[in-house]
């Protein structure tokens, strides 16, 4: 349960040897290559930096895309069946490694590519011709009584022919009519309070009409591209709206036969997303005509394996490795157990540690699994959250930080299943068993005072690796005056609270304890002013620290606050559940439905709760006592894919 140690690796070969060595490399999985460009860019070895592998990455990339496309246009036509939970883990399909293996190359599969974008292209054509027919029909419907062509309302050489909408129809007409008395106006139709209205005059009147038009605020319609009347333009287009749905109904045909191919895409895909990783790290060696070099981290136990494999592919290449320089920023690899090995997500999620930072992972696990399961506290919540992510885990293909999740919670169900057997809680109250240790119903200020005590216990803990992470990277002054004296202190007050509420008595000991911490404090805390005044100074100000302590075990009463509110939740559902059934025939289907789904939604609640605050007392509460993180994951060149998961026969 530590920090793997990690070496600086260099591989040197002759250059004819680079593409099999690197496809090792990506096979073995044991290096992270260090990309050389942005370390001899600007030193004398620049020179070496020749541009290996640009128009393989641009074709690749191309490639990439094409496919990319051609996989998600598909998507959206094929039938999900996966479920509402599966959608969330987005699962990898499995192939046998030897059918993976056996896939074609990008080529073979241009041809699909083309079709696709082909009836992407025509479905989409289809799509706009149809919306343009149906703003047509919109458009038109209100003019199927009019009974001569639309080409004809153009006019002719002594007359205009004008349609239009206005409200006012009435006194429009009246004005119009005064003022030329042979213009001609005919309602073709009424929807609502517009009028929509065929207006034939004379070409001599056409500027005093066309002012009161404007008066009234007639609005001109024109359909410059139609031709015949109305209803035989209705006609026609609904003849082409069915051509097109036909037409459609042709394209979905062809898709769904390309759908079939789908798999064989995601697996090229994943062929050619391998080959250009290939291709980036040969533009991250340094080369000269005759060699090349490869620069990188692996772990110390995996050298041995990396010179096996690597010499049976060529003799012709020498393997050096050397630790870490003072300059230098290794990535962090964590070993830890099974049981640990699930926390280090909540560890990422804050930050990784430093190289030559204590693993934090072990310490949180312990009061993960601890707080964990008093926020929750549920022995029925425990089992349902552990069987149900063990399932999630054998039924659903996720990546590693997903089945790291999923085991936490697996745990952390454990945890409630062993808390809540402790505190009698069986979704609530709905079985009625007797607590064997606290209820945090009935005694809750007891249910605190332990909340509590787990605080001190977190924060000492805290202090406590402080001191050796102090120890390890050789400050030992910062040991004994800045977590020490803390220590002191801390110590002391406790034992002072502890003797005034006749719990434990020590005499004038306490006193002494945190008198000699703070004394100390006063004493270290300024070391680094200039002046005596100042150091004393900055040493009595830093006792203010001690409201800082204080606060953070008051905030671990959120422990038995999330306890306590998941039974009560859980008591309520109860209670509504039992009067439920008292209605007539309905009531014990109506309180079944309030069990199921009460409880599934305080187990979601109350689980989410039980995270997050587990999650915040270790970042601020614990953490900040001193981890600092700001690490990098190793990260090794390996075999990685994007929509495959191969499976080892």
């Amino acid at each position: 349960m530590a920090v793997a140690d990690i070496k600086r690796v260099y591989i040197i070969s002759h250059g004819s040897q680079k593409e099999e060595i690197i496809s090792e490399l990506q096979k073995v999985g044991l290096v992270e290559v260090t990309d050389l460009r942005e370390r001899l860019a600007t030193t004398d070895w620049k020179l070496l930096l020749k541009e290996w592998g640009e128009p393989e990455l641009r074709e690749l990339d191309k490639n990439l895309s094409e496919l990319d496309h051609t996989i998600d246009f598909l998507s959206d036509f094929e039938e999900n069946s996966s479920g509402f939970i599966a959608g969330f883990f987005s699962p990898k399909i499995s192939m046998k490694k030897k059918e993976f293996e056996s896939t074609g190359d990008f080529s073979d599969y241009k041809k699909i590519c083309d079709q696709c974008n082909d009836l992407e292209t025509k479905l989409n054509e289809l799509k706009n011709e149809e919306n343009r027919l149906l703003n047509t029909l919109c458009h038109i419907s209100v003019w199927m009584d009019l009974g001569i062509p639309l080409e004809d309302t153009k006019g002719t050489e002594k007359t205009n022919i004008v349609l239009g909408t206005v409200s006012a129809f009435d006194e429009m007409e009246k004005d119009i009519i005064e003022l030329a008395s042979e213009t001609y106006l005919q309602v073709v139709s009424k929807h609502e309070e517009e009028y929509h209205i065929l207006v034939i005059y004379v070409k001599d009147k056409e500027d005093e009409i066309t002012r009161v038009m404007k008066k009234y605020d007639f609005a001109r319609v024109t359909f410059p591209e139609l031709t015949g009347t109305p209803s035989e333009v209705r006609e026609s287009v609904n003849e082409r709206l069915s051509m097109i749905e036909k037409e459609r109904r042709d394209a979905l045909a062809e898709i769904s036969c390309m759908l079939k191919y789908r798999s064989q895409l995601l697996a090229v895909y994943d062929h050619i997303y391998m080959d250009r990783e290939r291709e980036e790290i040969i533009k991250n060696v340094a080369k000269t005509d005759t060699s090349f070099l490869i620069e990188g981290w692996i772990k110390e136990k995996d050298i041995a394996t990396l010179n096996q494999r690597l010499k049976i592919v060529s003799n012709e290449l020498e393997i050096y490795t050397r630790e870490p320089e003072d300059n230098e920023s290794p990535p962090i690899a964590l070993e830890n157990t099974a049981i640990v090995d699930p926390f280090e997500a909540v560890v990422d999620m804050y930050s990784p540690p430093k190289y030559t930072e204590l693993d934090p992972t072990p310490l949180v696990t312990a009061f993960f699994i601890i707080f964990f399961g008093i926020c929750l506290s549920d022995a029925g919540y425990g089992i349902m959250l552990s069987i149900l992510s063990i399932i999630m885990m054998k039924k659903y293909i996720v990546g590693p930080t997903g089945k790291k999740f999923l085991r936490l919670l697996a745990i952390g169900g454990i945890s409630s299943f062993f808390f809540g057997v402790l505190s009698g809680s069986w979704f609530g109250d709905l079985f009625k068993m007797p607590a064997i240790w606290i209820n945090p119903v009935d005694d809750p200020m007891t249910m605190l005072i332990f909340a509590l005590i787990l605080g001190v216990v977190h924060i000492f803990v805290g202090i406590g690796a402080k001191t050796y992470n102090s120890i390890m990277q050789g400050k030992i002054k910062n040991a004994v005056f800045d977590q020490l004296t803390w220590f002191t202190l801390l110590v002391g007050v406790v034992l002072i609270i502890l003797a005034e509420m006749d719990i434990l008595y020590l005499g004038i000991i306490p006193y002494v304890v945190a008198g000699l911490g703070a004394m100390a404090l006063v004493l270290t805390q300024g070391r680094s002013q200039n002046g005596v005044v100042k150091k004393i100074l900055f040493g009595f100000a830093s006792l203010y620290g001690i409201i800082g302590y204080f606060g953070d075990v008051l905030s671990y009463s959120r422990l038995m606050a999330l306890g306590l509110a998941t039974v009560v939740i859980a008591m309520v559902f109860n209670n509504i559940a039992l009067m439920t059934k008292e209605i007539y025939i309905v009531g014990t289907f109506m309180a079944a439905i309030v069990l199921i789904f009460g409880h599934l939604f305080n187990l979601l609640v109350s689980t989410l709760g039980a995270f997050i605050h587990t999650c915040r007392l270790n970042y601020v509460e614990f953490f900040s006592k001193f981890y600092e993180g700001g690490g990098r994951r190793f990260s090794p060149f390996r075999t990685s894919t994007k929509y495959i998961e191969i499976e080892e026969v």
